[in-house]
């Protein structure tokens, strides 16, 4: 009889890649097999990294490494000589380009690393569980995972040379390589992902902000590329237009945190009656409309936070803080004043809680975030009596927050060069399935958790959760409640023990900050700083120190005026960009030149069919024909020509021929012109728009 504890087929290098949608020839040629993996740096990281993670071979490289930091340290900047090489090869090239062969005909350090591929074919049905057994299958697996890591320098964020320290800055050129991650990271159908063969059903890398500094994990062996095998949540990566710099100020960012709602007593707390006999007990929880007055109660803390840091960048609210009519009402002042909007929203109606997060890119145009909460909240007799709910609900029971939860969704939002947040509701924060791999292996620099819980305290449970983030990876953690459930909160039954700590800060350099609201005052300016930091990987690897953490570097209380100022005139709702129209235009406004400002516009205007980005009243149509598109090119030209008129007062740069300026001379006119804001474009688009398409295709439309 055969013994049921063997197997007789076990997992291979083969079989698992094939299983992760890449497929392997047969025939046992390294060049083959090097142009199967070695087309895109992402891919092969995950093919390399997602054997390692399978196999936990990366602890046995570790071993195989040996003979001291000479050799270590020696062996790192060739693996990081060996990235920077490939990354020159594919920056060479155009946006749509396809190179065939890219180690071939590249000197030096890549050239040594495609004895590599020998390996692989020659172990390609080695058994995944035997890896660790074998030094060189490791070490062949570890060096092409970071080369593929170094070759991704600065992917999926808005690198700009001032956010770089000034002693050691890598070569992080903004070329065709990194426009084209950040096309790949367009939210599809499911969710974001840099990878182009590899099944985001089954696996995805994503960009990553932090290194794990502790312990040893597959997290610690890569500084800008993420492995996360797929669950159920999808990530959706999210760059802000403006998130280069287009801001008052780039290095820190002002957050008005308001409380909101202020009060809350047991009758907001409802039974929801068990009419379908369900298994469990419900909960629902009454949100206060005030029909559009915290608009004006916003705008004038708006004013007084703005007299007293200066420029604000976003008004933040705890969870269920508005109904979606005082988000409307809310949005509307604040998106005019170019300051993003962040809040629970809740609907008793459609049994929702969600986070919405609204931002500006110009004076009328926005883009909007919305994410539904990944957990209930489950209310028990200890939490009945903390919050003194005896009344409404029945302590001896177990009740459950009645609310949907589906289509989970993680942003990661870009919103500086330095800075992509990643949201979170209440429990989402506590429970570490599904979203906690995803969150440890990308490490945004910022998580931002809305609660309705009571005050902030550091002996509670979200500050034992920062903590977790704040050691590893390196997240800075900002979690707020409301002053209603701050003060509803009484475990000693003593009114004297109610607190107003709203919120809670948590860094990996310092301890956890609480965040007091003082007497009779009605929201607090937290300002973030930028604070860089050199990170290493396992393999000896530096970042160079441009690895970047918020740190809090300033808390400052508003309260509302004596007399409330008159609210400004209502202007109408914005035009809505999607997330694909948001990378477009960000992608837009990184480039430095006007070439590539002219290929964008082509891109939009014929090769990817329509963009919904809308400027005032006028919108690109799918149907554009192909002679429109040399006159979207000029259009470059005449920018760039206006913009040196404007910046030196001169007609054309010295050597130009007055006679002969055509777009192909536009590359004169980039290496001098400014920097394009995002609202620039728009507002060129506005009134080039219609013109220039009428002269390509006799056609334009209005919606």
């Amino acid at each position: 009889m055969n013994d049921l504890r063997t197997y007789p087929t076990q997992l291979t290098i083969r079989s698992f890649w094939q299983y992760l949608g890449v497929k392997i020839s047969t025939k046992r040629d390294p060049a083959v097999l090097q142009k199967a993996l070695a087309q895109w740096p992402p891919d092969l990281f995950a093919l390399t990294a997602g054997v390692l993670r399978k196999s936990g071979a990366y602890i046995s490289a570790m071993n195989f490494l040996g003979g001291g930091k000479a050799i270590d340290e020696a062996r790192a900047k060739a693996r990081q000589a060996a990235g920077q090489c490939w990354r020159a090869r594919l920056d060479s090239c155009g946006d749509d380009e396809v190179v065939k062969t890219p180690w071939d005909g590249i000197p030096g350090d890549l050239e040594t690393y495609k004895v590599l591929f020998r390996v692989l074919v020659a172990n390609l049905d080695l058994e995944i569980h035997k890896i660790c057994d074998r030094p060189e299958v490791c070490d062949a697996l570890m060096d092409l995972m970071a080369v593929a890591d170094e070759a991704c320098v600065g992917v999926g964020l808005p690198l700009r040379e001032a956010v770089l320290p000034k002693d050691e800055k890598p070569s992080v050129a903004l070329g065709s390589f990194w426009r084209r991650t950040d096309r790949e990271l367009f939210p599809k159908q499911f969710g974001s992902t840099l990878c182009k063969t590899v099944l985001p059903s089954v696996a995805r890398v994503l960009p990553k902000l932090h290194t794990a500094q502790c312990g040893l994990t597959l997290r610690s062996f890569s500084h800008h590329l993420a492995y996360v095998d797929s669950v159920e949540v999808q990530p959706s990566w999210v760059s802000v237009p403006g998130s280069r710099g287009d801001v008052h100020d780039v290095h820190r960012m002002n957050l008005l945190i308001v409380p909101w709602p202020e009060l809350v007593t047991p009758a907001h707390i409802a039974e929801v009656p068990n009419d379908r006999n369900l298994p469990y007990n419900r909960f629902t929880v009454d949100i206060t409309s005030t029909g559009g007055a915290i608009a004006e109660r916003l705008c004038a803390l708006v004013e007084q936070a703005a007299a007293a840091v200066g420029p604000l960048d976003a008004v933040v609210l705890p969870e269920l803080a508005l109904d979606s009519n005082d988000y409307r009402c809310a949005r509307a002042v604040l998106l005019r004043r170019k300051i993003m909007l962040i809040a629970g929203v809740g609907s008793k109606r459609r049994s929702a809680n969600s986070l919405y997060m609204d931002v500006p890119v110009s004076a009328s145009h926005a883009l909007g975030v919305r994410q539904r909460k990944h957990h209930r909240w489950k209310l028990e007799r200890q939490q009945i009596h903390r919050y003194h709910l005896g009344s409404p609900l029945n302590p001896e029971k177990e009740y459950w927050e009645h609310i949907d939860v589906q289509h989970r969704m993680l942003h990661f939002i870009v919103l500086r060069p330095w800075l992509v947040a990643a949201p979170l509701i209440c429990e989402d924060l506590a429970r570490h399935d599904p979203v906690g791999d995803m969150l440890k292996s990308v490490g945004p620099n910022l998580v931002l958790a809305l609660l309705m819980d009571g005050p902030q305290l550091v002996d509670r449970w979200s500050s034992r959760y920062a903590a977790v983030l704040a050691d590893d990876p390196g997240c800075s953690v900002l979690s707020i409640t409301s002053l209603g459930m701050a003060s509803l909160s009484r475990p000693n039954y003593d009114r004297k023990d109610s607190s107003r700590v709203i919120g809670l800060w948590k860094d990996a350099f310092s301890g956890a900050t609480e965040i007091e609201l003082a007497k009779d005052h009605h929201g607090v300016v937290l300002t973030l700083a930028m604070r860089q930091h050199e990170e290493k990987t396992a393999d000896s690897r530096s970042n160079s120190g441009i690895a970047s953490y918020p740190s809090l570097s300033g808390i400052n209380q508003v309260k509302l005026p004596e007399r409330m100022p008159p609210m400004p005139t209502p202007l109408p709702e914005p035009e809505w960009l999607s997330i694909h129209d948001a990378h477009l235009l960000a992608e837009l406004v990184q480039t430095p030149s006007i070439r590539q400002i002219a290929a964008m516009r082509k891109i939009r205007a014929g090769k990817t069919g329509l963009v919904k980005l809308k400027a005032e009243r006028h919108a690109l149509h799918p149907g554009i024909m192909p002679d429109a598109l040399k006159h979207l090119q000029g259009s470059a030209f005449r920018i760039g020509r206006e913009i040196w008129r404007r910046k030196t007062g001169r007609d054309r740069p010295e050597g130009m021929d007055p006679e002969n300026e055509t777009s192909s001379q536009s590359g004169s006119w980039a290496t001098s012109s400014e920097e394009l804001t995002a609202e620039e474009i728009i507002n060129w688009h506005d009134t080039n728009c219609d013109e220039e398409l009428a002269r390509g295709s006799g056609a334009h439309y209005r919606s």
